[in-house]
């Protein structure tokens, strides 16, 4: 990659501070065991050891409020000890200006047991080290400085906006064994407009409003934080600033791959923190490769077994999952069904029975082959319009319920989608769900312009939902644990309703069909417990009758120390109630794709340096319990990216043992072969998917749980947020 040196004069008023003169910018552009045996290769991740100062006390002046320019850093209460918060009423800032101690309007910090504010003060000294050498930057509200690099030549054309590189820096608290990090992630591109917002309207009256943390705030709230006039900001461009001006063709960012990624992130790193200016004020305490990023130890990868990607479908028949599409029509799903042809009733819109007699012809010809699984229509319900709709529907139930052959499906050919502009016929989708789900009745909405084309190529996806909601999956891992329960657990909260959320539960063992799934309300997000008590609740039979020893649960979130505490006293009360011991294990699953976390190998192909991903099956330990893991290619799932889905694991242990104390929220130790068999199972819900042939890119525990969430959430009657389904689903 070359780089090649650019001088910008620019004024920027980003990320929380502006500048008074326009300063020159001197960037640069950047272009048969549970597990085998894994690569030879060492493991590299995006972070850098630093070997920080080891002064215990500093002492910092602070004021009542921010300054004009917005750059002091804000210190709210909560990052203090307990027993100087009561002192602290209102929230300090500090540019940490080092005082004498005792000096009037101070603080006082250990550096060393605070990590908070420190963290905090070194993102401080980022800041100020890479202002000094001009770039421009933007601070996160999660502890992380975004630096903008030129990533091209300075436009002609000064109205159009520059391209940079968005590179995101961290600096991450020391853990058992590691002391501080600073991780550095490419973040994407931006586009930053190279005039003032005066400069590109014609009236300043236009100027309505402006980005500020990309985000669109209105001029009132900008001026709370600048005192400069709004029109003479240089924002960053997003889509409702892009649309204002007419720059929408600037908006397009980087499409790079992960490849690229690295190389954007050893580029930076080495052009500009390898530097005696830099290393001085953040010291490196790792040298032994030229960027000092951390090298991960061999022992920390793990290859499991391909075992684990093979699927039993038909009667024991296995496969490996890119054959399912071939393989379901020839030996069938995993499960049969109890009843070989299903009465269904398909309600429509009048004058559109051509349409009735396409979707009749679908399920005879295409949709039937393909599941092993008969269909007849045993009535036909016609609605005039759309206030006409429930009566219909609960009208043809009750009329083929008068002739004694009850719907086992309804089919609703929707002249409108759930996406339709028209609000009052958007909602028409959740209103005859909701009328199912009081009925207890699977269903399948389809709508008109989709019967209209050419049905036969959805016969293959649409035929696994039919399939999962009237029977559950319909296949099942090769490799499964006879002795293990998994839940899942997710939550959604509607848009403009801050006092509902919805948790989606489900419960399933890898060694049968699917359990029991729902949704229950919840008040507030951290109810974990509750959800997990009720799934509890409804699984109990199945847990007394089952042998039953582990509990898997799979969550989006960690538990805290009260949360585990209660768990773990629930979980001794069940023992106590059931008579079983249970060890409970949990996973805090998030998208890897989308963290600031890279994990790479490097190797030299004809004098060049090349980095590689993470291969399918291959995990990588890079924590205490934390564990980075790729399931597949995202080519797998149908596109044309060769690049690694990875997921993100936290994985935690709690026993059910008695305490004096009415249970302790202490985490139990993990053995490798615990946490491998773990991820080894995260490995097959990911393979299952209850709408496509295709993997999922996550756990079937999250994906679905967070479907039925959202599902329950847009019911229109609440009392139908509750509900579960014995293997069969009411999406």
């Amino acid at each position: 990659m070359k780089f090649k040196e650019l001088k910008l004069m620019n004024r920027i008023h980003t990320a929380g501070a502006a500048t008074a003169d326009a300063p020159e910018q001197g960037t640069e552009p950047m272009a048969e065991s549970l597990v085998r045996k894994a690569s030879k290769s060492s493991f590299y991740t995006n972070q850098l050891r630093l070997k920080l100062s080891d002064e215990r006390l500093y002492h910092f002046r602070v004021y009542p409020g921010q300054d004009e320019l917005h750059t002091r850093v804000q210190l709210g209460p909560h990052l203090f000890p307990k027993k100087d918060r009561n002192n602290i009423e209102n929230p300090l800032y500090t540019a940490f200006e080092e005082v004498e101690a005792g000096a009037a309007d101070s603080i006082t910090v250990n550096l060393r047991e605070n990590t908070r504010i420190t963290q905090r003060y070194y993102r401080f000294l980022l800041e100020q080290y890479f202002r000094k050498e001009g770039f421009c930057c933007r601070r996160g509200d999660f502890g992380e400085l975004d630096v903008f690099v030129r990533q091209r030549d300075k436009p002609e054309n000064p109205k159009q906006p520059l391209k940079l590189f968005r590179l995101r820096l961290r600096i991450i608290a020391p853990r058992a064994g590691s002391g501080w990090q600073l991780a550095v992630a490419f973040a994407g591109a931006a586009s930053m407009l190279q005039m003032p917002l005066s400069a590109l309207l014609s009236h300043h009256s236009k100027v309505s409003k402006v980005v500020y943390r990309d985000r669109l705030l209105g001029l009132n709230t900008v001026r709370k934080y600048f005192r400069v006039p709004a029109e003479e900001l240089y924002p960053l461009l997003n889509r409702p600033l892009a649309g204002a001006l007419g720059l929408q063709q600037y908006l397009r960012g980087e499409q790079a791959g992960f490849s690229k990624h690295c190389l954007y992130v050893r580029g930076f790193v080495i052009r500009y923190l390898i530097q005696g200016a830099f290393k001085e004020a953040f010291p490196y305490a790792d040298t032994r490769n030229k960027a000092s990023f951390v090298r991960l130890p061999n022992s920390a990868a793990v290859k499991l077994d391909p075992q684990n990607r093979r699927l039993e479908i038909g009667s024991r028949y296995q496969l490996e999952h890119e054959g399912l599409k071939s393989g379901l029509p020839k030996h069938g799903p995993y499960l049969r069904s109890a009843e070989p042809v299903i009465p269904c009733l398909i309600v429509f819109k009048q004058g559109s029975d051509s349409l009735v007699n396409k979707l009749r012809r679908f399920m005879d010809q295409d949709l039937s082959g393909f599941m092993k699984q008969g269909f007849r229509i045993a009535g036909v319900a016609a609605f005039r319009d759309a206030a006409d709709l429930t009566e219909t529907v609960e009208k043809g139930l009750r009329d083929l319920a008068r002739n004694g052959q009850p719907a086992g499906l309804v089919w609703y050919i929707s002249p409108w989608g759930k996406h339709d502009a028209d609000p009052q016929k958007q909602q028409l989708y959740h209103v005859f769900k909701a009328l199912m789900a009081r009925k207890r009745l699977p269903s399948q909405v389809i709508t008109e312009a989709s019967v209209r084309r050419n049905m036969t190529y959805y016969a293959c996806n649409l035929g696994i939902k039919l399939w999962f909601k009237l029977h559950g999956i319909p296949w099942l891992p090769a490799a499964r644990q006879e002795d293990t329960l998994v839940m899942g657990i997710n939550t959604f909260r509607k848009p403009g309703d801050h006092n509902r959320w919805v948790a989606g539960i489900m419960c399933m063992s890898e060694a049968k069909r699917m359990m029991r799934i729902g949704a229950e309300e919840q008040e507030r997000l951290d109810d974990l417990l509750e959800a997990v008590r009720l799934g509890l609740a409804g699984m109990r039979n199945e847990l007394l009758h089952e042998d039953i020893r582990k509990i898997v649960v799979h969550y989006y979130k960690l538990l805290n120390r009260k949360e585990a505490a209660a768990i773990r006293k629930m979980l001794t009360d069940f023992r106590q109630d059931c008579g079983k011991e249970v060890t409970l294990y949990l996973a805090a699953i998030t998208d890897g794709c989308r963290s600031d976390r890279y994990i790479w190998r490097e190797e030299a192909r004809e004098g060049k340096l090349h980095y590689l991903p993470q291969e399918p099956l291959e995990a990588v330990c890079t924590g205490d319990d934390e564990w980075m893991l790729c399931t597949h290619h995202k080519r797998a799932t149908g596109k044309a990216s060769g690049e690694p889905n990875l997921l993100q694991v936290k994985l935690e242990k709690l026993s059910a043992a008695e305490s004096a104390t009415g249970g302790g929220a202490e985490q139990l130790m993990m053995s490798r072969e615990e946490q491998t068999e773990l991820l080894a199972q995260l490995l097959r819900f990911t393979l299952l998917n209850w709408k496509s042939v295709l993997p999922g890119t996550k756990p079937l525990t999250l994906t679905l749980t967070g479907y039925m969430a959202r599902h329950a959430a847009n019911l229109t009657d609440p009392g139908t947020a509750r509900y579960f389904g014995q293997g069969v689903v009411n999406l």
